[in-house]
């Protein structure tokens, strides 16, 4: 699911006579999971199609995508090593069985019109219904079912490590993110301790998400040909409420040649 506008705004008269109301929002969904009940003015979520679409041969042939990773490593020494990437440039397509909804529309508002000589028979509560009622219709957001397309948040990485001993390596990175709108820059300093060959742990500090309150924590072990790992750059966020965000990856890396 995915915003690709959010806008409303009240703009009012400068005699302040009248209002405008407009909104120009759309909302980008693999899967119509949101759907209005008969008789609601709501949108509620509904799952139950998702059972259909669970079955990993649905989505390959519906949903499809590119991406480029490229990268490089630069040994400056026997201990100084730098490197560079730029991944996740790509997009995906998604086609399978997607939900567009949209919200587009203006509503001027210049005042409330009833007469003081009927007001015995005002009913209140209808009158200002049929206000709702036209606002509510103008902005309830429409559906469809058109495919789209979602491009992905590019990432480029600039790194140095520096091997101390056998035991013991430092470490430096500069990450940025690239979104629609803006740029996320982020930073992180760590050490690598190898109490044996095939066993590493590390601890990291990050600027990230605008705040320097982000410790990490690592663990890999290195087989012949495989590697598995596990890592966090914000332990913290285990225990503290009021994080920004929190990033955790285990994964399996396998080796298929090597000279």
């Amino acid at each position: 699911m995915r915003t690709d506008r959010f806008l409303a705004s009240i703009v009012t008269s400068p005699d302040f006579s009248s209002s405008t109301l407009s909104t120009n929002a759309r909302v980008l969904i693999s899967s119509p999971v949101l759907k209005k009940p008969t008789g609601s003015s709501r949108l509620r979520v509904d799952m139950s199609g998702l059972r259909e679409q669970s079955s990993w041969l649905y989505y390959t042939l519906g949903n499809l995508g590119a991406a480029v990773d490229i990268g490089a490593i630069w040994n400056f020494s026997d201990r100084l090593k730098f490197y560079a990437s730029l991944n996740d440039l790509g997009f995906n397509h998604w086609a399978a069985e997607p939900q567009q909804l949209v919200s587009r529309g203006e509503y001027l508002f210049d005042g409330f019109y009833f007469s003081a000589q009927n007001f015995e028979k005002f009913d209140a509560k209808n009158y200002f219904k049929t206000y709702t009622d036209t606002i509510q219709t103008l902005f309830f957001p429409k559906e469809n079912k058109e495919s789209f397309s979602t491009r992905l948040n590019a990432k480029t990485y600039l790194g140095a490590s520096y091997k101390y001993d056998d035991h013991y390596t430092f470490t430096g990175l500069l990450k940025s993110t690239f979104y629609k709108e803006y740029f996320l820059f982020e930073t992180t300093l760590g050490a690598v301790y190898r109490p044996q060959k095939r066993v590493a742990v590390s601890g990291t500090w990050s600027f990230s998400n605008y705040s320097l309150y982000n410790f990490g924590l690592g663990a890999s072990y290195t087989g012949k040909r495989y590697q598995v790992y596990a890592v966090t750059d914000n332990i913290n966020a285990i225990t503290i409420l009021d994080v920004k965000g929190v990033n955790l990856a285990l994964g399996v890396s396998w080796v298929l040649y090597q000279e």
